[in-house]
């Protein structure tokens, strides 16, 4: 993903945030909270469980990739489900042909932990993860302000939800741990040139406290490409692209995580 390609994102994801607000202002969006039935999970207490933890994704496209899958998503969350996927990635993005209304569905699908995967730039955002039925958030560290960073932490700790902090350098580990971050998401993949590099991803991992919890993020397909990290000490991956290409999803599942708790 080009820089370019990062800003367009950026740019498209402020008008639909403003398109959002002109259906569902954000005091009624606010008010709308004191009628949220679902109480969001511990995630923090969930990936520091013995044995490995998949967060298995949803999508349809990516900018970089393009069409990816057109699996209901209904399919796809029973598939994972039963592989035994600890939780569920939406992506709810217009860039990769999803929407709000995706994780809506999902949470009508399934009990276990739905992820808002957003390029989160607004409180309201967080609103409507909360409103829609999500347990955590992400917030990638690279696009937002120092500020915007512990704001938002704030806000999803006071609204029970749990945040996903991505990181993919070590200036980025840096202000996510000062912001008081608790679960570090190591991305391999740099948003700017959108290479992947799982000796840098290892890297910056090992130097995350060991009182946070570490989520390894993009180019996992394989048990091969888990084993490096494994052999580093961590156990929390999410997967997304490669799951959503495979028609068996069950299977490669299973393998994976059956394989790395039996070693």
């Amino acid at each position: 993903m080009s820089e370019k390609m990062l800003d367009k994102i950026i740019n498209n994801t402020k008008r639909q945030i403003e398109f959002d607000k002109a259906q569902i202002s954000e005091s009624v969006m606010k008010r709308s909270l004191s009628y949220a039935s679902y109480e969001p999970i511990n995630i923090f207490n969930l990936l520091n469980k013995t044995g490995i933890h998949i967060i298995a994704e949803y999508k349809r496209k990516s900018p970089s990739l393009g069409e990816i899958s057109d699996n209901a998503l209904s399919d796809v969350i029973k598939d994972y489900e039963i592989g035994g996927a600890a939780a569920i990635s939406v992506l709810t993005n217009a860039a990769f042909d999803g929407k709000i209304t995706d994780m809506e569905e999902a949470r009508q699908l399934t009990e276990l932990p739905i992820l808002r995967k957003e390029f989160i730039i607004d409180e309201y955002q967080i609103y409507q993860a909360r409103i829609y039925g999500a347990d955590f958030v992400l917030l990638i560290v690279r696009i937002l302000s120092d500020k915007q960073l512990n704001n938002f932490l704030d806000l999803t700790e006071s609204l029970g939800l749990s945040a996903l902090v991505e990181v993919e350098s070590s200036n980025d580990l840096n202000r996510a741990l000062k912001a008081g971050a608790a679960i570090i998401g190591v991305n391999n993949r740099d948003l700017k040139s959108f290479a992947i590099d799982k000796k840098r991803g290892i890297e910056i991992a090992k130097t995350v406290p060991s009182d946070r919890e570490v989520v390894i993020e993009s180019g996992i397909a394989t048990r091969t490409d888990l084993d490096p990290f494994l052999n580093a000490g961590f156990h929390n991956f999410l997967i997304g692209s490669s799951l959503m290409k495979t028609q068996n999803r069950i299977d490669v599942l299973n393998n994976l995580i059956l394989q790395t708790n039996c070693r």
